[in-house]
C-alpha cells in the first residue's frame, strides 16, 4: 500500500500478505497507527482529542493543537512495546491532567474551548463507567474476567432458545463490558446514556445532558437497590465493629462516594436530613406493616440497637441474607439470614428483626411458636421489643416453645420488633419463627363487650405471608427505603460521582 511504504513499494510476497500488512501497519516507520491510537486514548482522558476528528487523520481534518507532543506520545508508546497502561500511566501523571476544572476568566476569553489545555475540561462518566462505579462503591461488582457475554437487562434482549430458556446468565452486577448487545434491541436505558449505535461505526460519542438520565437515577429499582446496598455495607462495619454512629456512617459514605471527608457544612446537612425529625422522613403511617433486616447487637450486654434496621444486601422471596452465595463470604454477614419461616440468627455484632408497624389504634394480640431443632450449641434468643421498651424474652435450644402476649394496646405508627439473636455459641443457630399480630374488631351492630368476644371479627398481620409475598427483582428486592437510604443515593447520582473533575 503507497500510504504504508516509501518511494520503493514491493509487493507483499509472503502467503496473503496479511501478516506483511499488520506489520507494516505498526512499523516504527508508519507513525500514524500510534498517532491514532494515542489520540483516542487521550480524547477518553480529557473529552476532546488531541486531533479533533478521531476518525479522520487526513487533510480535511483539523490539525492537531499539539503536533510535537501527539509525535512525541505515539513514539514513546511505541518504544514502549504499545503498551497501553503504560500510556494512561504517562497522560495521569501529567501536569496537563492533574488540573483543577475551576474556570479563569482572563484564559477564557483567550481559549474559550480550551484547546490548548489550560485547564481540565469537566466531563461525565459514560454509561459503562456510571454502571460499574455504582456496583463498585456498593460492593456489589462481580469482577470475574472473562467468560461469555450476560444479560444485564430483564427484557427482549435476553437470547432464548427453543425451549423458552435464556440462553444467557442473567447477572447485572457483572462489568458493562459482558453485556448482551443486540444491534435491533439496544436496552433503552444505553439509548439514555448515550451508548453508541452498534449499526455503524463511531468515532466518539456524542454526550447529551437529558432529563430521562436523571429519571433513571432516581427512580430505576438497580440504582435504588445498589444505595440500599452501599448503606448496608457501611453500617454493617465490614472490619467487624459492629454499628457505626451518624457521623461515622455519613463520613464513610462520602469516603466510598468520593474518597474524600465531608466538608462541615456537608456533615451538618446529611445529619439533618437522616434525623428522625427531618421532613424527609416518611410518616409511620407511610410505612410497611412489615419489614425485614438486621440491626446492631452487642453480645457481652445484650443489648440490641434497634435504631436503624437495615436490609440485608441480597433478596429474595426465599431468603434475605449477605450474598447469593450462602454462607456469605463476600460481605461479612456469613451464616445470618432470614426466610418466610425463621432465619438463622446473627454473630455477635448483629441480631435478625422483623419489625411490625402498626396501621392502625386499637389493641392487638402477638402470637407464634420458636423451635430451635439442632442438639449442638445452645439455641437462640428471641425478644420482642414495644413502644416502651422490651415485652418478653424467651430461650430455646432443641426445642420449641409458644411466644404469646396478648392485650397490647398500640397506636398507628408504633413499632413492634421481633429479634433473634444467639445467646453465647455462635453454632447451630438456626431458628424457626414467624410471629403475628391479629388485632380483634367488633362485628357490625355489636357493642364493644368483652362477654361477645367470641363473636368477633379478627384482623391479622401474618410476618410469613408478608415475607413470601416479597417480589424478586433484578438485584434483590428493597424491604426499606428510608433518609439513609436516599443520602447514599443522592451521593451517588451527584455531580461530583458521575463526573471527572
Amino acid at each position: 500500500l503507497a500510504m504504508l511504504s516509501d518511494e520503493n513499494r514491493r509487493p507483499f510476497q509472503h502467503g496473503s500478505g496479511r501478516k506483511e500488512l499488520a506489520d507494516a501497519i505498526v512499523s516504527p516507520d508508519n507513525p500514524l497507527t500510534a498517532r491514532v491510537m494515542v489520540n483516542r486514548i487521550w480524547l477518553h482522558h480529557f473529552g476532546r482529542g488531541l486531533v479533533s476528528t478521531p476518525g479522520d487523520f487526513g487533510l480535511r481534518a483539523e490539525p492537531p493543537t499539539y503536533p510535537r507532543l501527539l509525535d512525541w506520545l505515539a513514539r514513546s508508546f511505541m518504544n514502549n512495546g504499545w503498551s497501553v497502561k503504560h500510556l494512561h500511566r504517562l497522560i495521569m501523571n501529567s501536569a496537563t491532567y492533574r488540573q483543577s476544572s475551576h474556570g479563569d476568566t482572563r484564559k477564557f476569553a483567550i481559549d474559550p474551548e480550551n484547546r490548548l489545555l489550560w485547564r481540565y475540561n469537566r466531563r461525565r462518566l459514560d454509561y459503562e463507567a456510571i454502571h460499574d462505579s455504582l456496583l463498585a462503591v456498593s460492593g456489589k461488582l462481580d469482577a470475574t474476567q472473562g467468560g461469555p457475554a450476560v444479560a444485564m437487562f430483564r427484557g427482549a434482549e435476553i437470547e432464548k432458545n427453543a425451549s423458552g430458556k435464556s440462553n444467557r446468565p442473567f447477572n447485572p452486577n457483572r462489568r458493562a463490558m459482558y453485556a448482551v448487545i443486540r444491534r435491533d434491541e439496544l436496552p433503552a436505558v444505553m439509548k439514555t446514556f448515550d451508548f453508541a449505535s452498534p449499526d455503524e461505526t463511531t468515532s466518539r460519542r456524542h454526550i447529551t445532558t437529558v432529563p430521562t438520565q436523571g429519571l433513571y437515577l432516581l427512580n430505576n429499582e438497580f440504582v435504588m437497590n445498589l444505595s440500599a446496598a452501599l448503606v448496608s455495607s457501611v453500617a454493617s462495619g465490614e472490619t467487624g465493629k459492629g454499628e457505626i454512629d451518624s457521623v461515622g456512617c455519613v463520613q464513610q459514605l462520602f469516603q466510598r462516594c468520593f474518597q474524600r471527608a465531608p466538608t462541615e457544612r456537608e456533615l451538618a446537612a446529611c445529619l439533618s436530613f437522616v434525623s428522625d425529625d427531618s421532613p424527609e422522613t416518611p410518616p409511620p403511617t407511610k410505612a410497611k406493616v412489615w419489614t425485614f433486616g438486621h440491626a446492631s447487637y452487642d453480645i457481652k450486654t445484650g443489648k440490641h440497637d434497634l435504631s436503624v434496621v437495615r436490609p440485608f444486601p441480597h433478596q429474595s422471596e426465599k431468603a434475605m441474607q449477605g450474598d447469593v452465595d450462602y454462607p456469605d463470604k463476600k460481605n461479612g454477614y456469613s451464616w445470618t439470614r432470614l426466610t418466610a419461616g425463621g432465619g438463622h440468627a446473627a454473630g455477635s455484632i448483629r441480631c435478625v428483626v422483623r419489625r411490625w408497624t402498626s396501621p392502625t389504634d386499637g389493641v392487638v394480640s402477638l402470637s407464634g411458636t420458636l423451635g430451635h431443632k439442632a442438639k449442638e450449641g445452645d439455641g437462640v434468643r428471641a425478644t420482642i421489643y414495644g413502644p416502651k421498651g422490651q415485652l418478653a424474652q424467651w430461650k430455646v435450644h432443641n426445642s420449641t416453645l409458644s411466644t404469646v402476649l396478648e392485650g397490647l394496646e398500640v397506636s398507628r405508627g408504633d413499632v413492634i420488633d421481633f429479634v433473634v439473636d444467639q445467646i453465647e455459641n455462635g453454632s447451630y443457630d438456626g431458628f424457626q419463627w414467624a410471629p403475628t399480630v391479629t388485632k380483634s374488631i367488633a362485628s357490625a351492630g355489636e357493642p364493644s363487650a368483652a362477654g361477645a368476644a367470641s363473636n368477633r371479627l379478627s384482623q391479622l398481620w401474618s410476618s410469613k405471608q408478608a415475607f413470601m409475598k416479597l417480589k424478586s427483582l433484578s438485584d434483590g428486592t428493597r424491604t426499606k427505603f428510608g433518609p439513609w437510604e436516599r443520602l447514599a443515593q443522592t451521593l451517588l447520582i451527584s455531580n461530583e460521582f458521575v463526573y471527572v473533575e
